[in-house]
């Protein structure tokens, strides 16, 4: 009676000792699908991470490309308005210098006309004279 029930206790303690070691394993298990999931949740997290990383770079990238090609516009629209400035102060100087010359030929004109006048006169007091001078 006494091994009988020694047995049962034996077999009892082995049954426990059975259950504990599957609760264990259980447990060890699910500490490891755990820590799994903990190293992918993380690994997961360092490629997002890397991959909003480059994305803030290409935006960089891209909105230093606009602030170039918008500095480069710039820079042609400025040499387009100087050289629009030098062709109109190109043709002002030209125009001046049209009109000055327009101004000189007719001066000359006038100088011309007065010569010719002055002329004529001194002609006509010369045959007046001429004539008086043959009339005496």
């Amino acid at each position: 009676d006494l091994k009988a029930k020694a047995e049962s206790e034996v077999q009892s303690l082995k049954t426990r000792t059975q259950i504990e070691c599957r609760v264990i394993k259980a447990r060890a298990e699910m500490e490891v699908r755990d820590l799994k999931a903990s190293i992918e949740a993380d690994r997961l997290a360092k490629f997002e991470y890397e991959a909003q990383e480059a994305a803030a770079k290409a935006q960089a990238a891209k909105e230093a490309e606009r602030r170039s090609q918008a500095a480069a516009q710039r820079e042609v629209a400025a040499g387009l308005k100087k050289a629009k400035e030098a062709e109109k102060q190109r043709a002002n100087k030209f125009r001046r210098k049209s009109e000055q010359d327009r101004k000189l030929e007719e001066a000359r004109g006038r100088e011309v006309e007065a010569a010719r006048a002055k002329l004529e006169e001194e002609g006509q007091a010369l045959r007046a004279k001429a004539l008086e001078e043959a009339s005496e």
